[in-house]
């Protein structure tokens, strides 16, 4: 397997936010599924609160969830962990029909295989109501 040629951080960041944003509109439609397919790698893990998926049961779980309405990402960034790997985080704002606003902050690590850029990873933690403080430790 050839390694793709090296780009640039900022042109990892747009790969990247690319990929997520196709994902969340894949989310926001029927082809959640059919997308996170080829999206993630044989091994990922999806975090929820209260729950680590594997690939197979994120693929069984998300068509049982309702699409989103709306979405917004804010502040992403991107850290790269290797030449082939890089975790992107940024804040969540996304809305179900009849559903009040979610907010939370995701974290999905990609690695580089076969030429494109997979999910091996992702967390979301939800961010408490408007109103309300995190306290740091």
């Amino acid at each position: 397997m050839m390694a793709m040629t090296p780009i640039d951080d900022q042109q990892l960041e747009h790969t990247l936010l690319a990929l997520e944003e196709e994902g969340w509109r894949a989310l926001s439609s029927d082809r959640g599924a059919e997308y996170f397919g080829e999206l993630l790698t044989v091994h990922s893990l999806m975090v929820f609160p209260g729950i680590v998926l594997s690939k197979d049961r994120a693929l069984e779980e998300i068509p049982k969830a309702p699409p989103w309405a709306e979405f917004c990402i804010d502040d992403p960034r991107v850290v790269r962990l290797t030449e082939q790997s890089a975790v992107l985080t940024y804040r969540a704002t996304a809305r179900r029909a009849g559903e009040p606003e979610y907010h939370a902050l995701m974290s999905s690590v990609y690695v580089e295989n076969g030429g494109s850029y997979k999910m091996a990873f992702h967390q979301q933690t939800p961010l408490p109501p408007a109103g309300e403080q995190l306290t740091q430790r």
